[in-house]
Formats: structure tokens, C-alpha cells, sequence
């Protein structure tokens, strides 16, 4: 087997994936805020939808009477 494939790299020289102190997120400038909820809560409208929209959209107001900057 050597002869055809050469010496297998013990695993520890063949370390995969990230390497030590790096996080996996690249570094992004933060997204400015899009909704401005009642009480002055923050959400730029990526992600989950926050508890407070959740509960203003099912007493029936719309998501647009929070917008920061209406157009």
C-alpha cells in the first residue's frame, strides 16, 4: 500500500476546519435599525420577529406604523 499511495499524515498533521481564535462570522458593519417599537425597542427586520411586533400584529396594527423612515 505504501508503495502505490506514499506514508499516510498521522491526523493530528492533517488538522481541518477553522483555525484556533477565529469565530466564523466575518466581521459586518451592524444593520441600522428599520422599526421602532412602543416602548423605543430596536429591530432592524432581519431575523426573528421580536416578541413586541409579534403582539402589536396580532391586536391587529400593521408592521408599516412602526417603520423608522416611512416612504
Amino acid at each position: 500500500m505504501t508503495d502505490l499511495f506514499g506514508e499516510l499524515a498521522p491526523h493530528s498533521a492533517t488538522k481541518r476546519g477553522r483555525k484556533s481564535g477565529e469565530t466564523g462570522k466575518s466581521e459586518r458593519a451592524p444593520v441600522e435599525a428599520k422599526y421602532k417599537g412602543p416602548n423605543g425597542e430596536l429591530w432592524s427586520g432581519r431575523g426573528r420577529m421580536p416578541k413586541w411586533l409579534h403582539a402589536a400584529e396580532a391586536e391587529g396594527k400593521t408592521r408599516e406604523i412602526f417603520l423608522i423612515n416611512p416612504k
